[in-house]
C-alpha cells in the first residue's frame, strides 16, 4: 500500500512539472506571436495589397502542408491517390494566385513565392513516390496463359513492397512524457525504425544507430544527440533546446531559441520559428561511420548553411529568424 501511494505521488509530481513546462511553452509561443505581429505592422516598404498576398499565400501553403502531413502509411491505400490529387490541385491554384498577383508584387517576392511552391511540390512528389511506388514494368502476355501463377506471384511482389512501408508504423520506437532524465537508444533498438520523441522536458537523449525517419514534438530545455537518419526529420514545438541531427531533409515548425547542429543532404526548412541557430553536426561515437553507411547518407554532402525560411519572402534581406554558428 505504501508503495502504491509513493508511485501515485511520483506520478502527480511528474504531471505537475509537465503542466509547468506547458505553461512556459505557451508563454514563449505567445511572445513569439506578439513579436511576429509587431514586425508585420512595422515592416517598411510594405503595403496592404502585398500584406494581403502574404497572408493568403501563407494560409494556402499551410493548408497544403497540413494535408501532406496527414498522409501517412496508415492512410488507406484506396484513398491515397484522391488525396494526392487534391493536394496537387491546391498547388495549381496557388500558382495561379501568384500569377494573378504579379502586377503589384516586387520581383523578389514573386521569385521567393515561386521557389517555395516548387519546394512544396517536390515534397508532395517525394511523398507520393514513397506511399504510392510505381509498379515495375513487365510484359504480361505469358501471364495471361497461366492465370493461376499470375495471381500467386504478383501479390507476393506487391506485398514485399508494401511491407517496407507498413513496417515503419509497426516498428516505432522512442520516448514520450519524460522529465529530468538521461535516455539512451542503441543501434539494435532503433536502426531501420521510425523514431518518435514527444513531450520531452529537461532531458538529455543519446541515440546511436540509423533510424529510418524521426519526429520530435514538444521538446523543451533538452539536448538530443542522434545518429544518421535515412530519410527525413520533422521537428515541431522545440523550445530552448540543442539538437544534433543528420538526415536527408530537416523541417522545423513553431520552434524558438534552439540550436541545431546538423548534417543535411538537401536543405533545412523552417516555418513559424524564431531565434534558431545552425551549425555543423558534431555528434560522434565509435560506430557512427557504420551507421552513416547503413543510412546511405553521403558524408561529403552537408548543406547545414542552406536554411529556407518559409515565412520570409524577401530575397534582398536575410531572415531574422535564424543565424549560423561558425565552428
Amino acid at each position: 500500500m505504501g508503495d502504491e501511494e509513493y508511485q501515485e505521488t511520483l506520478q502527480r509530481k511528474h504531471q505537475e512539472r509537465l503542466a509547468q513546462f506547458e505553461v512556459r511553452r505557451q508563454e514563449r509561443l505567445a511572445h513569439y506571436a506578439a513579436k511576429k505581429q509587431t514586425r508585420t505592422h512595422h515592416t517598411e516598404n510594405s503595403n496592404e495589397t502585398a500584406e494581403a498576398f502574404l497572408e493568403t499565400f501563407n494560409k494556402e501553403k499551410r493548408q497544403i502542408l497540413h494535408q501532406l502531413n496527414e498522409l501517412t502509411d496508415k492512410t488507406p491505400v484506396f484513398e491515397r491517390a484522391a488525396k494526392f490529387d487534391v493536394i496537387l490541385l491546391n498547388i495549381s491554384n496557388i500558382w495561379k494566385f501568384i500569377s494573378d498577383s504579379l502586377a503589384f508584387l516586387p520581383n523578389y517576392d514573386v521569385r521567393r513565392a515561386q521557389d517555395i511552391v516548387k519546394e512544396v511540390r517536390l515534397q508532395v512528389i517525394e511523398k507520393r513516390d514513397l506511399l504510392m511506388p510505381k509498379k515495375k514494368f513487365a510484359f504480361k502476355s505469358r501471364q495471361r496463359l497461366t492465370p493461376s501463377k499470375t495471381k500467386k506471384d504478383k501479390p507476393s511482389e506487391e506485398k514485399n513492397t508494401i511491407s517496407v512501408i507498413t513496417s515503419l508504423s509497426s516498428s516505432n520506437v522512442g520516448f514520450s512524457d519524460r522529465l529530468d532524465e538521461t535516455l539512451n537508444l542503441d543501434s539494435n533498438e532503433c536502426t531501420g525504425k521510425d523514431l518518435n520523441l514527444s513531450n520531452i522536458s529537461n532531458c538529455t537523449i543519446y541515440i546511436k544507430g540509423a533510424p529510418s525517419a524521426m519526429r520530435l514534438n514538444n521538446v523543451i530545455n533538452s539536448r538530443v544527440f542522434c545518429g544518421p537518419i535515412a530519410r527525413s526529420i520533422f521537428v515541431n514545438d522545440c523550445i530552448d533546446s540543442e539538437l544534433n541531427l543528420a538526415c536527408q531533409q530537416l523541417r522545423i515548425h513553431t520552434s524558438i531559441n534552439s540550436k541545431f547542429f546538423v548534417h543535411v543532404t538537401s536543405k533545412v526548412i523552417i516555418e513559424d520559428c524564431e531565434e534558431l541557430s545552425f551549425g555543423k553536426y558534431i555528434f560522434h561515437y565509435e560506430t557512427i561511420e557504420e551507421d552513416f553507411e547503413n543510412s546511405k547518407l553521403p558524408r561529403d554532402v552537408n548543406n547545414w548553411r542552406d536554411v529556407d525560411d518559409f515565412n520570409w519572402l524577401k530575397l534582398d534581406e536575410p531572415s531574422p529568424n535564424w543565424s549560423l554558428i561558425e565552428c
